[in-house]
């Protein structure tokens, strides 16, 4: 570079510049259109049986497009770093070279800075779906504690996934990105069954009720293989007003189309590790070797609704699932401590491209492919000390416990109709295992996992066609990665609905929601993501109001 200087007479330096004022702010904007229907009927067939059926479909596209962007190559050819290729058209005999010691802006001219921040990328996603089913339902026999009911039925999917685009930010021309033109179908069989041992018929001493239901659920993936999943669940009611239940399951989830197929993107980050900060190249996108993740559940729980006391309803359930071959994103959910957390090793490579030549050939060819993006700075390949896998994987397994109750109570006064409800959720464990050789550790009460406790409580008030709603949410306060501690969050919601019930306006309903009445700030997070909350448990939005008109008829 012919404006270079050394102040110690070396024959090269890296530095760091900021474009901030050579260039504007890169531009990035996006747009999501979707469309659905469904069209469906029933029928009533021979005693209680009733059929029903419909077919759907649902499309969303997706467009996101960035101009603006830091070209590296051009950048180099500016710099002089490399010479001037033929197939652009700058060249630094006529347009001159980027100097970035001037120290001031306009030093560069419009030609050059141009050239530099020419860089842009486009995207095109389109998911559908489309669905068919078809099921029925009704008695088989009759038995001492009452009718023994079936419902069976059939269902077929086809999702299908659609994606391309274009990347300029470091290749000599624009570069196609990896394209997807993808399909799945699924075909499913089920059928539930609901034995009633004990009823009103038959009732004994503390067994006013018993019945047990099963269900099974068999479905075949032409990517993925077959599955069949159970499900029983067992109901008992010792006296009038106390219910007791339980329920075990096994499910099964495959790898949506876009966690399988989702375009590779490479971007770099400064990461903390110690009292040192690296640079780091994170891989991000979808990993066609994903395999399906399975999910076995219990739960008991009881539901209260005394004679004595009208109106008022307690419910409370207990929970256990324990998921294996989870999908997730692991470097994502703790990544300001990637390079620390010893769980994370398996995903986290450490590189040395200053001394060890295979390390600089890969970051070199990385850094260098059409699924590098240069929005986070562009680096030369000695800076980076580490490689993040960030894309999606099978962990080991997951297993979440935790408590729910619900309480309500209705009563009227006068002409008024009044509702007080409470829900709480106090979560157990979130034990997460992301390896076979890793060890368990405990997530729940930390940033980008669940919160011990959180909560809501609602008041409702209701006469003749109006009625109005205030909720107040509370999630409990929990801790970062580091130990700090993250503040308690409450807000407050407002309803109210307008509905009459006759006249000219009836089937016409008018409903306000405002969320966050008094616009609260999300609790403050020290997120090296580069906003200062925690979005698995806060939403940044703030007063949010909504109109809803909807008209019956």
């Amino acid at each position: 570079n012919p404006y270079f200087v050394s102040p110690v007479g070396a024959t090269s330096h890296t530095i760091a510049y900021s474009f901030v004022r050579d260039l504007p702010n890169p531009e990035q904007s996006g747009s999501a259109d979707s469309l659905s229907f469904s069209l469906g009927g029933s029928a009533r067939l021979a005693g209680d049986w009733r059929a029903e059926a419909y077919l759907a479909y649902g499309q969303q596209i997706e467009e996101v497009r960035l101009r603006g962007a830091l070209h590296s190559a051009h950048l180099s050819e500016a710099l002089g770093t490399t010479p001037d290729r033929p197939n652009t058209t700058f060249s630094t005999a006529r347009d001159g070279f980027f100097n970035p010691f001037g120290g001031e802006p306009g030093v560069n001219a419009p030609g050059v800075t141009a050239f530099i921040g020419s860089g842009f990328t486009y995207s095109r996603t389109r998911n559908r779906v489309y669905a068919a089913s078809l099921q029925a339902d009704g008695s088989v026999a009759s038995l001492p504690g009452g009718a023994l009911k079936l419902a069976a039925g059939v269902q077929g999917r086809r999702e299908e996934l659609d994606r391309a685009g274009t990347n300029f930010v470091s290749t000599a021309a624009p570069t196609a990105q990896a394209s997807a033109d993808v399909a799945r179908e699924v075909l499913a069989a089920f059928a539930e069954v609901r034995l009633p041992i004990v009823g009103s018929d038959n009732r004994l001493p503390g067994v006013e009720r018993l019945e047990i239901t099963a269900a099974a659920r068999v479905e075949h993936y032409d990517d993925v293989g077959t599955t069949t999943n159970p499900k029983v669940g067992v109901l008992w009611e010792p006296t009038p007003g106390l219910r007791l239940r339980a329920t075990y399951g096994r499910s099964f989830r495959a790898p949506a189309l876009r966690e399988a197929h989702d375009a590779a993107l490479y971007s770099p980050t400064l990461l903390p590790l110690g009292g040192a900060r690296i640079r780091s190249l994170l891989l991000n996108g979808g990993n066609p070797e994903l395999r399906p993740e399975t999910a076995t559940s219990l739960t008991a729980g009881f539901d209260l609704a005394p004679a004595i006391w009208p109106g008022f309803t307690f419910n409370a359930s207990w929970f256990d699932v324990k998921f294996e071959d989870r999908i997730d994103r692991p470097v994502q959910a703790n990544l300001v401590a990637a390079l620390s957390d010893p769980t994370l090793t398996s995903f986290v490579e450490r590189i040395s491209p200053t001394t060890d030549a295979g390390d600089l050939a890969r970051i070199t060819a990385l850094i260098s492919s059409p699924a590098f993006t240069a929005a986070n700075g562009v680096f030369p390949p000695e800076a980076y000390g580490a490689i993040l896998d960030n894309r999606y994987v099978n962990t080991t397994d997951l297993r979440v416990r935790g408590l729910d109750a619900t309480a309500a109570y209705a009563f009227d006064a006068g002409a008024d109709r009044l509702r007080l409800s409470a829900n709480a959720a106090y979560m157990l464990d979130y034990e997460q295992r992301l390896t076979p050789t890793s060890g368990v550790v405990e997530r729940v009460g930390t940033t980008n996992y669940p919160v011990k406790f959180r909560s809501r409580f609602a008041a409702e008030w209701a006469r003749e066609e109006l009625s109005a709603l205030v909720a107040l949410n509370y999630v409990g306060a929990y801790r970062d990665p580091t130990g700090a501690e993250i503040d308690a969050n409450p807000t407050l919601d407002l309803q109210l609905r307008w509905e009459p019930a006759a006249g000219p306006m009836r089937g016409t309903e008018v409903l306000l929601n405002v969320r966050n009445l008094f616009d609260r700030d999300p609790p403050f997070y020290d997120n090296t993501a580069g906003v200062a909350f925690d979005p698995a448990n806060a939403d940044p939005i703030g007063r949010f109001a909504s109109l809803q008109l909807t008209r019956r008829w």
